[in-house]
Parts: structure tokens; C-alpha cells; sequence
């Protein structure tokens, strides 16, 4: 039935099936269609159209489809919708199969060459273009590109004989980037992303014009901005909420939709029964008018109880033919809005992928229920898993013979993250390190650009520091040297999280080793969102001819060092949050060695997931969402907030957790903040099923969260109960040795919020160094003067010694000699009288 008819319209405007006639080209959309038309008429081989879920990438494709629909005779098009192949020559029976090839073959070499056949047939005796688009591609296994590079190798001395599209989520992009060879054929090479406020309006005026109605129709300027905002530009996103705002608009018979109403669907807080009921009703008055029809028609009983039975079998779209309509429930109580079955996942299901989209239902209250620990209990049982050695090497970490000096034992750690500074001061001594300060800090702008803004990031830091440094008066004498080590600033080490400063895994095959530098060079300008010139680089080598690679943008490590310069700070090391991440995690879950780990990151704007396996960083993905999303969500819903910083009151909404079998109270701003975590689950879920592909991830898995996750009541249980994965938060105290003042660990904030400035205070050794090459040759010359002072003092020792031993020898020498002039003196007479006899002699 036509729900729409009554406001217009002749059909739903805002479908989420990819139907070409309700496609808008917005500038993205219509920029990728012109390339795609562009390399399939110039016959140039391989395109790569990669996007996230729900931005348009189908309806892209059938689009594409559609304008050579007139131009049959030139080009044929054929369509691979789920490549899950298990082997090479399973694609190939299947590209036989699609292209109508009767031939048939068993081995692969024999169906290369029915198809290449098949290929010149079509391309040079036809002259036709042949097109095959396979859409999903991040679902081909990794070698399945090598297959299709083996088709891309039939050509002519003019053209590709194959034009291949592949249609894919990004992270189908570091599964092309491990097939270089696969690579250097794409001649197009595009990324479709969410679209613009203005592209926005335009596709909804464009469904609407489409479906019969006028444009500009319903839609206030407000409300649109709101959806925008709401749905990042998402154009699946969009049609889904605005198909619910058309629903509820006429539900409640109003005739324009304003940013009110866009909040309570969004909420939840949504009632399209009386619309429902009404249809109901008027297809019941169409279906009673019928049945009497026929009964005055015909008088016989048999034959009126036949036509009966036709009119409703002519009506079976509809239940309610035959029968009263049932009750609707038209309760908006977000009790009772919630009282559906659950829906249960498995991280290992491949159905998974296709589940993203779905919203998080609500079961009953009889269903079985966990009892959650409640905010008092949290905190009580916060700190009961610390280690035994507290502050000792873990067995997999080995002490550098550098940190037996007794130079630099004391290391500041700070990590930024937009308008916040956490820091932590870490005392190395015998072996053992031992927390001695925590601290955070904010400025009111919660988004200050450290690229540019000098003045924010000033700020930021001499307020962090004088207050660090307010924390260490009261602290016990014996760790004086460390109190003036970070009165000096000279041992400080920094992260920032930044989309800017990344980490990236890198393959360098063993033959190629010595030109890695290009290699890696190559790899990672592909990914960059800037100019490798404008880029800071540092790696390391890892297993499996892996390097780890470091990333950042010059001009905010260029803007942070000025800074630093202008505070007198010494930089010694500069990490990429992920790695300050793992270092924490490392030092702090030993027993965690035989285990793959995933460690969820949640920033203030950027945030991402890491894969470990075995204490080896398998992968970094980036999630495109922060804890700030809830803090302009309130913004965006009248709250005004005095402390922007100040998250006491963020939960999981309550009707999630019931969802998922837990009982619990429900939080200040559930309504507000669940389409926010909505979209957070499908963001994560999206990733994670990406990351399947290239780790290791079972039901044996665990997942650590880190970061401002713990400023989120329950997020641990949203997370465990949405992946099935043992989920806890992530405590970077719990292998630390700690001074008396923090012994009861009275701090205001979460120990997760800390792990990025304790990774970076741990000092470990290898770890991917950031900071500039002066800043770096300064470390060194720091050294070198200090080993060229140990030796010049030893020098000088050996030459004093030197001279003290040989006055003394001289002086013994002198000793043993005088005595024999004595000697000497008394022998004198002898010499005499032998003169005297020589000359008596001479004179005979």
C-alpha cells in the first residue's frame, strides 16, 4: 500500500533501494559516474571506486549501468554482487558462467583461455566494450586480485579487452595496497564520500520532484541543517531519517517538519500507530464495499461464500481483509517503545557484515536479566587486578644496558587530545617504575587547531604544568631529583590525537630491504589526507618483513616544538598516540603475551581500533567518531554546558543495555544520546568486521578500552554484549609502583583517560620517534656530550694518576741513586793515586 497518497505522492521518496530514478548527482556522485563513463569508453582496464557504508556506492553502479542502457550494442555489462570465492578456479567458472560462455573447463589455465577467447570474440571481432563490475569488494580474498590482474594482462596493442570496476568499502584499500602489481594497473582510482549540506537538500528535493511532489516541500531550513548534521552527510543515513519524518509528520497531521520533531525521531520518541490505523481502515471500507458487492450479486449462498473467498484472495496484500483490525499500541512511553525481541549477533558470522545497519531493539522485561554493577561498585573494584611485581620489566621486555646510567630516570609523559592535556611523571630506578604525579588539564576552546593556534596550545601547556608541578610539593624528599627534573621541563615526552599523526603497517619484502625508504614512501603518500612533502616520517622494523611506520604533518609538530621552544621544554621523544597506546598496554598485561587483543581508543574528536596479536601490532584502523559527538549533541538540543569537559552524567542509554539482557537505571540524557551511540555501534561494527579479514579475531578475543571510554557509564557492557567479546577497561596503573600519595588512587578522573601519557612516560625501547631531525640530533649531541664528559673526567683521572705514579717512581729512583754518589765521593783517592801511578809510568 501507498502510505504516501495522502500527501501527494505516488510513491516513498526516501526508498533505500538503489532505484536510479531517485539518484541526484551530487558533486562527489556526479564526479565519480563522469571517471567511470570517462576509463570504460577509453577502454582503460581497472577502476576502484571505494566509500563507506551507506554513502551510494550501488546506486552508483546501477547508475553507471543505466546511462549506457541506450548503447547496448557497444557495450555489455555484467554484474558480481558477492565475490566470497574460495578458490581461483571457482571466479573463473563463475565469470564463464555470467558471461554465457557454453564452454566448461576444469582446470585454470584452460578457463583463462576460454575466457581471453570469449574477450577477443567480444572486443575485437564484435567491437563491443565488456564491463564487469563487482560490487562488495572488500569481501574478495586478498589473492582473487591477482586473478583478476590475470585477466586484466588480455588486451590488444589499443586497449584493455576487460574493463573491471570493483566497488568497496576503504578498507578494500590496504588489501589492494598488499598487491602492488594489482595496483599499478587502476586507471581511475576514486573515493566517495559523504555528501554536502547543499547536495543534501538538493536529493531530497530531487525524491521528492520525483515521487510527485514540489520541491522545498515539508522540509524547514533548520531541520534540514539538523538531519545534516545528525547523519555526517550520509546518504543512506538521511533517507532513513527522513523517511521516518515524513511518517511522523503525517502521523501527526502537521504539515512541515522542524527541527522539534527531528530530535524526537532521532530520540526514538516516535508514533506513526494512527497513521498505520488509518489506512487500515480505509483498505478495510474497500474491502467490506467489495465483499457486499458480490453478495448483492448473487444469491446463492455456496457461490456468494466462492466470491467471498475471491475478493479476499484479490486483497491478500492486506491482513486485515476479512476481520476487524487490531488494536494498534499508540503508548509513546520509551518503556513500552523498546518491548521487542532482541536481536542477537556473532562476531564471527559473516551475516554480521549486513547487520550494520540495523538499530539495537529492546527485550522485555521478563526476559532474563544481569544485574549491573552500579557507578559506587565500579569505582570500588576499579584497582583489584594490579600485579604482584608492581613497577617491575615484564618478562617480554628487556631492560636497555642505556637506562643502567644514572642519566634522565625521571620522564614527564603528556598526551593532547583537542582542548585536553593528561599528564603523568614516571620514576625509573633499580628496574622499577613508580608513578609519581597524575594530572588534567582543559581550556575553554574544546577544539583548538594545534596546527595553527599557538595561543590555545600555550595556554593549555603552562596551565598543565603548573599544575603538575602544584601536585609534586607535598612529595616525600627522596624523590627530589624528580620533582627538579620536571621543574625543568627536560625530559618530556608527548603524543597528540590527531587524524593527522598516524601509524600505518607497511610490507617490505626481505629482497627489497634496502630500498625501503622508497618503499615505504610509495605506500604511505597513498593514504596520506596531505602531501607527503609536508610529512614527518620515522619506522621501525617489525616481524615478518613488516615496518611500523610513524606519520605526521610538519606543521603541527612544527607549531608544538615552537611552543616547546618558547616554554623551555625539552622534547625528547615524540609518539604517535598508538603507540603510547601500545606501550601502555605492553608494559601492563604480560599475561596477555599467547593473546590477540583488540584496544579500542575513544578521543575526544578522532578515535580508532588497534589489533594485537602476541604482543605484535597487527593493524591501526581509524574510527570517525568521538566522545565530543555527545557533547554537541546536548549543544544541539538547548543544553547549555558551563564545563564542556565534564561527562559525570554520560551513560548508555538504558533501553540498549536492557536490550542485551541488563538492568539498569536509565541515564540523564538517554533520549539525546541514542542515535549518537547508534551510530557509534555501526561505525565500530563496520571496522571491525573490516579488520577480520587481515587478524585474528575469535571468541577468545579481548577487547580494552582505553581513553575517555571510561568517562562512559557501562560502555564496557554496550561493547561486550554488541560483539560478544570480554570487554574491560583498559587500567595503565596496574604494573606501576606507586608513591604513598597515590597509594588510595584519590584522582578525579578515569585511569583509561590516562593510558596515552603513562605510554609515553614509560620510556620503552624500540618505539617510533616523531620529532624533528634537529630535535633528534640534539638528543644525540645531548648523549654524546655527556659520554664526551665521562670521558674527558676519566682522561683526566688517568692522566692525574699517570703523573702522581711517575713523580712517585721518580722520586724512588732518586732515593736508590744518592746513595751511590755517596759512594761515589769516598772512591774519589783511588782515582788519584791511579793518575798519580799513569804518570810515574809515563815517566820511566
Amino acid at each position: 500500500m501507498n502510505l504516501f497518497d495522502s500527501i501527494g505522492l505516488n510513491a516513498d521518496p526516501f526508498s533505500t533501494s538503489p532505484n536510479v530514478d531517485l539518484f541526484y548527482p551530487a558533486v562527489e556522485h556526479r564526479q565519480c559516474l563522469e571517471g567511470l563513463e570517462l576509463a570504460i569508453r577509453m577502454r582503460r582496464g581497472l577502476s576502484v571506486i571505494r566509500g563507506g557504508i551507506g554513502v551510494g556506492k550501488t546506486t552508483i553502479s546501477r547508475k553507471l549501468i543505466q546511462n549506457f542502457k541506450d548503447e547496448s550494442d557497444d557495450f555489455d555489462f555484467y554484474l558480481i554482487l558477492d565475490p566470497k570465492f574460495e578458490s581461483e578456479i571457482i571466479l573463473l567458472k563463475h565469470i564463464i558462467e555470467l558471461f554465457g560462455v557454453r564452454d566448461s573447463a576444469e582446470s585454470v589455465q584452460d578457463c583463462r583461455n576460454i575466457i581471453e577467447n570469449h574477450l577477443l570474440k567480444v572486443g575485437v571481432e564484435q567491437g563491443k566494450t565488456l564491463v564487469l563490475i563487482v560490487d562488495e569488494g572488500q569481501n574478495l580474498p586478498g589473492e582473487m586480485l591477482d586473478v583478476f590482474r590475470t585477466l586484466l594482462n588480455f588486451e590488444t596493442d589499443d586497449f584493455k579487452l576487460l574493463q573491471l570496476i570493483i566497488f568497496g568499502q576503504p578498507e578494500m584499500g590496504a588489501m589492494i595496497h598488499k598487491y602492488p602489481n594489482f595496483e599499478d594497473r587502476i586507471s581511475f582510482d576514486f573515493e566517495v564520500g559523504p555528501i554536502s549540506l547543499e547536495d543534501m537538500k538538493g536529493m531530497i528535493d530531487h525524491r521528492i520532484d520525483v515521487t510527485g511532489g514540489i520541491r522545498g516541500s515539508w522540509f524547514n531550513e533548520k531541520a534540514l541543517i539538523k538531519i545534516h548534521k545528525n547523519t555526517q552527510g550520509y546518504p543512506r543515513k538521511i533517507t532513513q531519517l527522513c523517511h521516518q519524518l515524513l511518517l511522523t509528520m503525517m502521523s501527526e497531521d502537521k504539515t512541515d517538519i522542524d527541527e522539534e520533531m527531528v530530535q524526537r525521531v532521532m530520540s526514538g520518541k516516535l508514533d506513526t500507530g494512527g497513521l498505520l490505523k488509518q489506512k487500515k481502515k480505509n483498505y478495510n471500507e474497500i474491502a467490506v464495499n467489495k465483499l457486499l458487492d458480490v453478495l448483492r450479486k448473487d444469491e446463492d449462498k455456496t457461490k456468494e461464500s466462492d466470491v467471498s473467498s475471491s475478493g479476499n484472495d484479490d486483497l491478500d496484500d492486506d491482513d486485515w481483509i476479512g476481520g476487524d483490525a487490531p488494536e494498534m499500541e499508540t503508548d509513546t512511553d520509551k518503556e513500552a517503545i523498546d518491548d521487542n525481541i532482541p536481536i542477537t549477533k556473532n562476531l564471527n558470522n559473516e551475516g554480521n557484515l549486513a547487520s550494520s545497519s540495523d538499530t539495537i531493539e529492546s527485550v522485555d522485561h521478563a526476559a532474563n536479566e544481569k544485574q549491573v554493577p552500579s557507578p559506587s561498585d565500579i569505582e570500588e573494584n576499579e584497582f583489584d587486578e594490579f600485579l604482584p611485581t608492581q613497577g617491575s620489566y615484564p618478562p617480554h621486555i628487556k631492560q636497555p644496558l642505556v637506562n643502567y646510567i644514572p642519566l634522565d630516570k625521571t620522564y614527564t609523559g603528556i598526551s593532547i587530545d583537542s582542548g585536553r592535556m593528561y599528564l603523568s611523571v614516571i620514576l625509573e630506578n633499580n628496574g622499577k617504575k613508580t608513578l609519581l604525579a597524575l594530572d588534567m588539564n582543559w581550556i575553554e576552546n574544546k577544539n583548538p587547531d594545534i596546527s595553527k593556534d599557538s595561543l590555545d596550545l600555550k595556554e593549555l601547556c603552562v596551565k598543565a604544568i603548573t599544575s603538575l608541578e602544584e601536585k609534586l610539593i607535598n612529595i616525600d624528599e627522596a624523590y627530589s631529583s624528580s620533582m627538579k627534573s620536571v621543574g625543568n621541563k627536560d625530559t618530556i615526552t608527548i603524543s597528540i590525537n590527531d587524524d593527522k599523526i598516524l601509524m600505518h603497517m607497511v610490507p617490505v619484502p626481505k629482497e627489497n630491504k634496502k630500498e625501503k625508504d622508497q618503499i615505504i614512501e610509495w605506500t604511505i603518500k597513498k593514504t596520506l589526507p596531505y602531501s607527503i612533502e609536508e610529512c614527518l616520517i620515522d619506522h621501525l622494523p617489525g616481524r615478518r618483513n613488516i615496518f611500523y611506520v610513524g606519520t605526521a604533518k610538519k606543521s603541527i609538530v612544527s607549531n608544538m616544538t615552537s611552543v616547546a621552544e618558547e616554554l623551555e621544554w625539552q622534547l625528547r621523544k615524540w609518539y604517535p598516540l598508538s603507540q603510547s597506546i601500545f606501550n601502555a598496554f605492553s608494559w601492563n598485561y604480560p599475561e596477555l603475551k599467547k593473546k590477540n587483543v583488540l584496544i579500542l581508543h575513544l578521543g575526544e574528536k578522532n578515535s580508532f581500533i588497534m589489533s594485537v596479536d602476541k604482543f605484535e601490532i597487527m593493524m591501526v584502523k581509524p574510527l570517525f567518531l568521538g566522545i565530543q559527538n555527545l557533547t554537541d549533541s546536548l549543544v544541539d538540543n538547548g543544553i547549555s554546558l558551563e564545563n564542556w569537559s565534564n561527562r559525570k552524567s554520560y551513560q548508555i542509554p538504558e533501553s540498549f543495555l536492557r536490550a542485551m539482557g541488563q538492568n539498569v537505571s536509565s541515564g540523564q540524557y538517554d533520549d539525546i544520546f541514542r542515535p549518537v551511540f547508534d551510530s557509534w555501534r555501526q561505525e565500530i561494527d563496520r571496522t571491525v568486521n573490516g579488520m577480520r579479514k587481515d587478524c585474528k579475531i575469535t571468541e577468545s578475543t579481548d577487547v580494552l578500552l582505553s581513553g575517555s571510554s571510561g568517562e562512559i557509564l557501562f560502555l564496557d557492557r554496550f561493547i561486550e554484549g554488541t560483539f560478544g567479546l570480554n570487554t574491560r577497561y583498559l587500567n595503565p596503573f596496574r604494573n606501576l609502583g606507586l608513591v604513598d600519595s597515590l597509594d588510595d588512587l584519590e584522582i578525579d578522573s578515569h585511569p583509561s583517560l590516562f593510558a596515552g601519557a603513562i605510554g609515553s612516560a614509560l620510556d620503552l625501547k624500540p618505539s617510533i620517534n616523531l620529532l624533528p631531525k634537529q630535535l633528534k640530533l640534539n638528543e644525540t649531541l645531548r648523549w654524546a656530550n655527556r659520554f664526551g664528559l665521562v670521558a674527558s673526567a676519566a682522561a683526566f683521572i688517568f692522566f692525574v694518576v699517570t703523573s702522581v705514579s711517575t713523580k712517585l717512581s721518580i722520586n724512588s729512583i732518586q732515593s736508590e741513586v744518592q746513595p751511590m754518589k755517596s759512594n761515589g765521593s769516598n772512591l774519589s783517592f783511588v782515582e788519584d793515586d791511579y793518575r798519580s801511578l799513569e804518570e810515574n809510568k809515563a815517566g820511566m
